[in-house]
């Protein structure tokens, strides 16, 4: 059975730039709403594997409800009745607020680094193959990432491979609930 993973901007342009967006592809079914594709039409080409899905009615109402009172974009709100629209097993966004909201909504919500440590335990990425530019995926506006974990996120992803893939045991906690 294929996994449903909706996603907002913030990943599918983060990973792009870290040159690792193919690693979406076996992590499942990649649905977007189209104000997410609009927003990333003039940044990337979308693969023929990612797919937009259009809101129902109810979903719509929710978004547009969410972005006036839960301080949200609309691409994310969209994104995240998209989410519950669909069941989705995985939501995809590098917004705190975003992922704080979705996962009040009992959404199993992950981000760009979540994705790279996901590929890391599948044995899709190694030491080898890690993309060089991977840095960039932390500079994100309100990214909520710990302060200095732009700089120390090459020696995080580095442990993962020295310590045989154990992502559990990143020496920050906090990093590990928040992001996978």
């Amino acid at each position: 059975m294929s996994r449903i993973v909706v996603g907002d901007t913030g990943p599918l342009l983060h990973l792009n730039e870290a040159s690792a967006f193919h690693l979406l592809e076996p992590a499942g079914q990649i649905l977007i709403p189209p104000v997410v594709s609009q927003e990333l039409a003039s940044r990337l080409d979308l693969p023929s594997w990612v797919n937009i899905e259009e809101l129902n009615r109810s979903a719509q109402a929710k978004a547009r409800e969410w972005s006036h009172r839960e301080e949200l974009d609309s691409e994310e709100a969209e994104a995240i009745a998209l989410a519950m629209q669909l069941k989705s097993d995985w939501f995809l966004t590098d917004d705190a607020l975003a992922r704080e909201f979705s996962e009040s909504l009992g959404l199993e919500t992950h981000g760009s680094i979540g994705v790279l440590l996901w590929a890391v335990a599948e044995g899709m990425l190694s030491r080898e193959t890690m993309p060089m530019n991977y840095s960039t995926i932390s500079s994100t506006h309100r990214s909520g990432f710990p302060t200095g974990w732009s700089m120390r996120l090459p020696e995080r992803l580095t442990s993962c491979f020295q310590n045989n893939q154990q992502i559990i045991a990143l020496e920050n906690r906090d990093f590990h609930r928040l992001y996978f």
